[in-house]
């Protein structure tokens, strides 16, 4: 018996140290746990500030306008867009007594070209200023019915000396646009072309920028043997690539670019096509 109880106290106080070890360890891990929880709240916090700042940051803006447009011409003239976009007067085309068919006068009055739109102004995003556009208007339709249409949607970065453009906008090319009293724009000489695009803006010195950008064809697209498609531009692997410099002061904006456009005008050989 008393063999059995020095055993029995010789096996409790070897493992003393063992079971305080472990006591010390279990009391380590509890902190370290605590420790952990506190700080994922206090990132938790921290993260959900940062959100609440963000939003109160962000300020979005409503603009739009209702535009009922009304044009006469003294003959019938090439037009686009549901007559909006105004290219040339036509040619004379004489009758068997020798009146031209088109000289005669017309007058269109349309109301598609009403706009709205979405400006919004973000948070700061690696060190740059935040900023999207959302407009659209009803110009986009077809013979019988008018159709809401994306113009622009895009995101933009804007840090001291370089912007970046993602999303759908003007194409860079389009840079001097004429103010006038008409929608046209000044059509053919200045054409409205917004494409999807990747664009990076960078001022070189002073008021001299330098613009490149990877641009994909949707709406406005090429001309092929099957009329004017996007796909002569999806058929084929790169999108247009477009490099330039600009020069802009309040006064005067001149620049000079460069475009690599490179399409697949068609899949297989004509006479294939025929035989079908």
């Amino acid at each position: 018996m008393r063999r059995f109880f020095l055993t029995f106290l010789l096996i409790h106080f070897l493992t003393l140290p063992a079971v305080a070890q472990s006591d010390n360890l279990s009391l380590a891990a509890l902190k370290a746990e605590i420790k952990s929880e506190v700080l994922a709240e206090l990132r938790a916090e921290q993260e959900k500030a940062q959100v609440q700042k963000s939003l109160k940051d962000t300020k979005l803006s409503v603009y739009g306008f209702v535009r009922n447009y009304m044009s006469y011409d003294t003959r019938q003239c090439i037009t686009l867009s549901g007559d909006i976009f105004n290219i040339m007067p036509m040619d004379e085309k004489l009758n068997a007594e020798d009146e031209d068919l088109n000289a005669t006068p017309r007058t269109i009055y349309v109301a598609f070209s009403s706009r709205l739109g979405f400006d919004v102004e973000g948070p700061t995003i690696f060190g740059a200023a935040s900023s999207a556009k959302l407009e659209a208007d009803f110009a986009g339709f077809s013979a019988t019915n008018m159709v809401f249409r994306v113009r622009h949607a895009y995101v933009q970065l804007d840090w001291k000396n370089t912007a970046l453009i993602v999303g759908q906008t003007w194409h860079p090319s389009f840079q001097v646009t004429p103010s006038i009293s008409g929608y046209g724009a000044g059509a053919p000489f200045a054409t409205s072309s917004r494409m999807p695009l990747v664009q990076l803006n960078q001022r070189v010195v002073g008021k001299l920028h330098a613009i490149a950008a990877a641009v994909f064809q949707h709406t406005d697209s090429s001309y092929g043997p099957d009329g004017k498609t996007y796909d002569y531009a999806r058929w084929n692997l790169w999108p247009e690539g477009y490099f330039s410099l600009k020069y802009m002061d309040d006064n005067l904006t001149f620049g000079a670019g460069v475009s690599v456009l490179s399409l697949m005008p068609r899949r297989e050989s004509v006479a294939l096509r025929m035989a079908r």
